[in-house]
């Protein structure tokens, strides 16, 4: 998935289902992570710890890539001066 991140600050969940729903209709297992955590340049593979109600419930292998852009800013204007 591609996403433009403008606020690391915020959070991903990562929700692990059963393929077939067969197990239950709850995740099997879930991760909050900031998106600061994946803003490394050339991106991070790791393996990201998932919880079941509090429980550890498995790993998976995450992957990503960081593709960090310049933002151009406008130049600060100087302000009028009054005429009196």
């Amino acid at each position: 998935m591609d996403l433009e991140v403008i606020n690391l600050d915020h959070e991903i969940l990562i929700e692990v289902r059963d393929r077939d729903n067969v197990m239950m209709t709850e995740p099997i297992g879930h991760a909050r992570i900031k998106l600061a955590f994946f803003a490394v340049p050339g991106g991070r593979a790791e393996w990201i710890e998932l919880f079941y109600q509090g429980y550890p419930a498995g790993r998976i292998h995450f992957k990503s890539e960081f593709h960090p852009q310049v933002i151009a800013q406008m130049p600060i204007m100087p302000q009028p001066v009054p005429i009196i």
